[in-house]
């Protein structure tokens, strides 16, 4: 797009960013003094009194969802196909498509694209096509150009020129949403970002158009609206937050679900499912809707963290399996499945381990290996021995009968309880030991005991309140 109106800015606008809009208020207000006030007017506060305002509803795009003249965050982890969604989305804008729950279409309008990671002609043109976007809709601003040459977009420096460019704009989407902030503005505090938000939440108010802005999640435990990346004023700023987030009950790992984090407007509506099928026509992903879901935001949140962990405990016990060489891929398997590690949760340590795969001989028989530098085990918290099968072997079990790994508990009774890798005695305090046999024979990856079998990753979560530090 080529508009002298979007490309021309004065010098002075570039060196003051982020207070670009606060001068305009301030012109704005000297302009109102020095008009002439009827007698008897004062400085002061505007005073408006709620019987004199005429209630109005909030307008929709998509009910419940998207709303319009207002601020809406997209937020999740990377991969989940959340550019994806805000494509479809943008596509069913400029037809007045039938929404993925099935509610009416809005009336077809404009579209703005903002999209600092994905290519306009091999990656967004071809998911807008696959979607079925009316493209003659569909404005994608790469760059703007001024005296110095093409940069990207900022906010809040160039929404009154992209209002100007792009007139009648009913959807427009920021992907992702610190790409397009000044270099000035601290993602991380509260005061910055509001003041580089307020005139973005303007912008829609002014022109009626939804703003979605796209965000990643961090590793941060907790509440999905805390999960986002930087201060929390980026989803407090907006009216409505919507996460994407894999199912966390789909093994085939290919089902997605989107939901309402935060709604200040409306009653928060159910989550809604999706996958990201192939679009062998154009080579790219296409949204496929599979209605709604029994899934809050929080539990979505909640399940990523377990996951997380879950997939932690599967790179330590690779680790452990792996440290003496070339292990039959059969049976490391099989050993994972009887800890409870799902097949998904091994493929994924796989990757992360780095682990080597190699075939040979008639029939081909497979074997896993570790990389020539693989990475340092996860730290597991040190807790005493308690009673627990979880893992389909008793560890620290209080009968005086043999464990699966040949240790009796009266063994265990007899000796001083050191924790995890403590010592017995004060001549060998800097020697690890096994916290259930007290053997030294310790593997040095993953520190699993060689002569009992313990592996201290099975401590992860295992004993709740029954454990405690040693």
């Amino acid at each position: 797009m080529t508009d002298e109106r979007w490309v021309v800015m004065t010098d002075e606008l570039a060196e003051r960013v982020i207070l670009a809009h606060e001068a305009r208020q301030r012109r704005q207000a000297a302009a109102a003094e020095a008009e002439p006030r009827p007698a008897g007017e004062r400085h002061g506060p505007v005073v408006v009194r709620a019987s004199a305002v005429r209630p109005e509803r909030v307008s929709w795009l998509w009910p419940g969802y998207l709303p319009a003249g207002k601020l809406v965050t997209l937020s999740g982890d990377p991969a989940l196909g959340k550019s994806t969604v805000a494509l479809d989305l943008a596509a069913r804008v400029s037809r007045g498509s039938a929404w993925p729950d099935g509610q009416p279409g809005c009336e077809p309008g404009e579209v703005a694209v903002l999209s600092a990671e994905d290519g306009v002609a091999d990656t967004i043109v071809p998911r807008l096509a696959a979607a079925g976007a009316d493209l003659g809709r569909v404005a994608i601003i790469p760059a703007v150009r001024d005296e110095a040459g093409l940069r990207l977009p900022e906010i809040p420096r160039d929404l009154d020129a992209l209002a100007e460019a792009v007139p009648g704009v009913r959807l427009l989407i920021v992907d992702p949403l610190n790409a397009y902030l000044h270099e000035t503005v601290d993602a991380y505090r509260d005061h910055s970002v509001r003041r580089a938000l307020a005139p973005l939440a303007e912008f829609a108010e002014r022109t009626g158009a939804c703003v979605l802005v796209v965000r990643h999640w961090t590793k941060s435990p907790g509440r999905s609206i805390y999960r986002g990346n930087g201060s929390i004023a980026f989803v407090a700023a907006a009216r409505v937050g919507l996460v994407a987030a894999a199912d966390p009950n789909d093994e085939t790992g290919t089902r997605r679900i989107l939901a309402v984090e935060k709604s200040n407007i409306a009653a928060a509506p159910s989550a809604l499912a999706y996958t990201l099928d192939p679009d062998p026509e154009r080579g790219c992903a296409r949204i496929t809707w599979h209605g709604t879901a029994d899934y809050t935001a929080d539990d979505l949140s909640a399940a990523v963290e377990a996951d997380r962990s879950r997939i932690e405990e599967a790179e330590a016990y690779l680790l452990a399996a792996l440290e003496d060489g070339p292990q039959p891929s059969s049976e490391v398997r099989e050993r994972a499945a009887r800890l409870g590690l799902t097949p998904r949760t091994l493929q994924r340590a796989l990757k992360r381990v780095g682990v080597v795969v190699e075939r040979s001989g008639y029939p081909a028989r497979t074997t896993w290996a570790l990389p020539d530098d693989p990475p340092a085990p996860v730290a597991t918290t040190p807790v005493a021995p308690t009673p627990h099968t979880r893992f389909g072997a008793t560890v620290g079990a209080t009968e005086d009968s043999a464990q699966p790994c040949g240790f009796t508990a009266r063994e265990e009774s007899s000796r001083a309880n050191p924790g995890v890798y403590g010592a017995t005695d004060a001549t060998d305090a800097t020697e690890p030991r096994c916290p259930v046999c007290g053997s030294t024979e310790l593997g040095p990856i993953s520190g699993a005991c060689r002569r009992c079998g313990f592996r201290p990753w099975e401590l992860r979560g295992l004993f709740g309140d029954e454990g405690g530090a040693s």
